[in-house]
C-alpha cells in the first residue's frame, strides 16, 4: 500500500513544481525555470548551442540540464519533475503515457577506429570479421548497444565482448586515438569533428545500414510549460543546422 502511495505521491509532486514552474514562466516579476532530461547526442553536441541561444532571448529562466540513460529520466518526465527529454524514443513509449516528436532524422550508426587500423583499408568488413577485433561499447542498458548486439545476433554470431565499456560516450574519441587496436561503434553527429579531420574514419560494415532519429519526449496529452516550449523551439533550430 505504501509503494502505491508513494507512485501517486510522486506524480502529485511533480504537478505541483511543473506548475509552479509554469505559473513562474508567466509572472515577469519572478524568475522562470525549465528542467530537461537528455542523452549524450543532444547534451553534447545540441543543447550548448539552444540552450545559449535560448537564455540570450529569456534571461530570466533558468535550465536545469539531468544528462542520463532513458531509464534514469523518463520517469521523471513521466511524473512531471522533468518537463520533457530528448533522446531516441523507444518503440514501446505509448506504454509509459509519453509521446514524442522527431527533431533530429537521419543520424548514421557507424564502426570507427583509428585511420591506422588494420581493418581501415578494407572496402567491406563482415561482421565476423569485424567480430575478431577489441572493441569499445557502452554500458548496458543503453538502446545502441541492443541493436548492435541484435544484428550479430540475426547473423547467427555472438555478439563481442567489449575489452571497455563506457557510460560517456565523449571518452571514446580518446580511447581510440590512443589504442590503434580498438573498434567502437557510435552514432556519426558524436564524432563529426574526428571524422572531418579523418583522426578517426568509419569502417564499411552494411549490416550497421540503418539509421536513426532522435525526439523530445513529454507526457502524453499534457501540454509543455511555455518556456519548456520556447526551449524545444530553439533545440529544433540547431537540430535543422545538423541535418542541411
Amino acid at each position: 500500500m505504501g509503494r502505491a502511495l508513494e507512485r501517486r505521491a510522486r506524480i502529485i509532486v511533480g504537478e505541483i513544481d511543473s506548475a509552479q514552474r509554469e505559473l513562474d514562466d508567466l509572472v515577469e516579476a519572478r524568475r522562470g525555470k525549465v528542467v530537461v532530461g537528455a542523452g549524450p547526442v543532444f547534451g553534447t553536441m545540441i543543447l550548448p548551442r539552444a540552450i545559449a541561444h535560448f537564455q540570450a532571448k529569456h534571461p530570466a529562466i533558468d535550465v536545469t540540464v539531468i544528462q542520463g540513460h532513458m531509464h534514469e529520466t523518463l520517469p521523471g518526465v513521466k511524473t512531471g519533475e522533468i518537463d520533457c527529454a530528448f533522446h531516441s524514443a523507444p518503440d514501446d513509449l505509448a506504454r509509459y503515457d509519453l509521446a514524442h516528436r522527431v527533431l533530429l532524422r537521419g543520424q548514421v550508426p557507424v564502426i570507427v577506429a583509428r585511420r591506422d587500423h588494420p581493418l581501415a583499408g578494407k572496402k567491406r568488413i563482415s561482421l565476423k570479421e569485424a567480430l575478431a577485433h577489441s572493441w569499445m561499447l557502452p554500458r548496458q542498458p543503453d538502446f545502441l548497444r541492443v541493436r548492435f548486439e541484435a544484428a550479430f545476433t540475426r547473423a547467427g554470431l555472438e555478439p563481442p565482448r567489449p575489452v571497455i565499456e563506457f557510460t560517456s560516450v565523449m571518452s571514446l574519441p580518446h580511447f581510440l586515438i590512443e589504442n590503434r587496436q580498438l573498434v567502437g561503434f557510435v552514432l556519426d553527429t558524436m564524432i563529426l569533428t574526428e571524422l572531418k579531420n579523418r583522426t578517426l574514419v568509419g569502417l564499411p560494415v552494411p549490416a550497421f545500414g540503418w539509421t536513426v532519429d532522435s525526439s523530445v519526449i513529454f507526457r502524453h496529452g499534457v501540454a509543455l510549460p511555455p518556456a519548456a516550449e520556447r526551449l524545444v523551439a530553439e533545440v529544433r533550430a540547431v537540430c535543422a543546422t545538423l541535418t542541411r
